[in-house]
């Protein structure tokens, strides 16, 4: 369990005053770290995959909420997380989240791909006649 407080800022508010879903996937995601923290999976990168929020309430700026996070499965490819969101208005948001494991080499890799791509493109539009030489 990990537990942290934080003050909703101005900055994930919208035009109504209240938490906007940035905001909210903030919270969330701020816990998550809290909860990774807390277990030994230094070596592996988890991203949130699903996140699952049940809100009666909306939080408004400047509100202190106290996050209580728990683990409900752990295993190597995935985590399941839960967290209670409380204001000082004794609302109640909870969440859920389900996180899996990525390898960065392959994200890493693909993204070099996705670079070296645009970069051609961009050489063939600026000289008539590049060649491209990974092929």
């Amino acid at each position: 369990m990990a537990i942290f407080k934080k003050k909703i800022s101005k900055k994930f508010i919208d035009r109504n005053n209240h938490l906007n879903i940035a905001g909210y996937l903030s919270l969330i995601d701020c816990a998550n770290d809290e909860l990774l923290k807390k277990i030994d999976k230094k070596k592996f990168h988890f991203v949130a995959k699903k996140i699952f929020l049940e809100n009666k309430k909306e939080i408004i700026i400047n509100e202190i909420c106290l996050i209580k996070s728990f683990l409900i499965k752990v295993s190597k490819f995935s985590i399941i997380s839960r967290h209670e969101i409380k204001c000082y208005n004794n609302h109640i948001l909870r969440g859920r989240c389900f996180m899996e494991q990525i390898n960065v080499d392959n994200v890493t890799k693909r993204i070099s791909i996705i670079e070296k791509k645009n970069m051609v493109i961009l050489k063939k539009i600026l000289y008539k006649n590049y060649k491209d030489p990974f092929r």
